[in-house]
């Protein structure tokens, strides 16, 4: 064995949504991989290590992504955690699937190949790659190893357990619950199943109106209150800058000089288990980039709206009210419905 290499084989647990899927080399991609790794050893490992140029500074180590078996898949186009592929371009993404993938690290320093050798695992246990990762794509971890749930990084980590085949869904209706709450449409534009914001709820314990309420009353109720304590706080969760309300026929843009991205701070990790079923982790990571900043809101292009986000919030504080509050909140009309059916089984199972 050459003492300059280090290998690793890894198991995908879910899919990667991949642009070039059909390219015979198309897998993880070891130019994004190198980067993430240097950036979470940054303050594990002697700084010594650490080589710097113009585009900053990095680990030196080379490292290559083999995969064999590899299976492309159409994205259905219902796939809730995805609507990238709409319209008529012709270069759709697709998910890609290895089953087998040997990653390989190079240097001539033995001492930081020790260090990857450490740090990998943990590494893997943190990070999603590729699109909507933060959503579950892209989950991968060491070949044959339980997964080590202490090897996360965050101050508190939820799971759930779910099929295979409610996957995506039982992400998507507990993502959407936590950030802008769930009003679903059937024909005639007659509601099918509502379920208020838990960001929402928790907002209103701290006397603040958030957003929604405020665009409302801006421009369509024409009720806008000065004194009104309110907030931009759902893009908290995840910045959407542009939104489609299709019962109000308004499109809502959020314009800010400084902030035009902002991702979702909640990470979803799947691990498939030796049954076949997932055990779904998520967790977040507090970040003060969105605080206390200002944006302008619009409806159609126009208007002179202007709200600012909160000044402090502690998402671990918000997740655990989220958890305690369960779905309590949703009226009893609705307790027949398949998605409060679905919540439920959701929130029975986190632990």
């Amino acid at each position: 064995m050459n003492k300059f290499k280090l290998e690793f084989e890894l198991a995908q647990h879910t899919p990667l949504i991949h642009f070039r899927a059909d390219d015979n080399n198309a897998t993880l991609r070891a130019s994004e991989l190198k980067p993430k790794f240097d950036k979470f050893l940054d303050g594990k490992v002697d700084s010594s290590f650490f080589v710097k140029n113009q585009k900053g500074k990095h680990l030196n180590y080379k490292v290559k992504v083999f995969a064999k078996d590899s299976e492309i898949t159409e994205i259905d186009s219902r796939n809730p955690l995805f609507f990238g592929n709409m319209g008529d371009d012709e270069d759709k993404k697709e998910f890609l699937t290895s089953k087998e993938i040997k990653i390989e690290f190079f240097s001539f320093n033995r001492v930081l190949l020790n260090e990857i050798k450490k740090h990998f695992e943990a590494f893997l246990a943190n990070t999603n790659f590729a699109t909507r990762q933060s959503k579950g794509f892209g989950s991968f971890y060491i070949e044959g190893k339980e997964f080590n749930k202490e090897l996360i990084e965050a101050k508190n980590i939820y799971y759930f357990v779910t099929s295979s085949f409610n996957l995506s869904s039982d992400i998507s209706l507990l993502y959407k619950l936590l950030r802008a709450g769930i009003n679903q449409k059937g024909r005639g534009g007659v509601t099918t199943f509502y379920a208020k914001s838990l960001l929402f709820l928790y907002f209103k314990t701290k006397n603040i109106t958030w957003d929604k309420r405020a665009i409302k009353d801006k421009y369509q109720t024409n009720n806008f209150n000065p004194k009104s304590n309110y907030k931009l706080v759902k893009d908290l969760l995840g910045l959407s800058s542009t939104e489609s309300w299709r019962d109000q026929k308004m499109t809502i843009t959020k314009e800010n000089s400084d902030i035009d991205r902002f991702p979702s701070p909640i990470t979803f990790k799947p691990i498939k288990e030796n049954n076949g079923q997932y055990r779904v982790y998520f967790w977040a990571e507090n970040s003060d980039e969105m605080l206390n900043q200002e944006f302008h809101i619009k409806r159609n292009r126009n208007g002179n709206l202007r709200l600012r986000t909160p000044n402090k919030f502690d998402i671990d504080e918000f997740l655990k009210f989220a958890i305690n509050t369960n779905i309590s909140h949703i009226e009893n009309k609705y307790r027949e419905i398949r998605e409060f059916k679905d919540l439920e089984r959701i929130f029975n199972s986190i632990k």
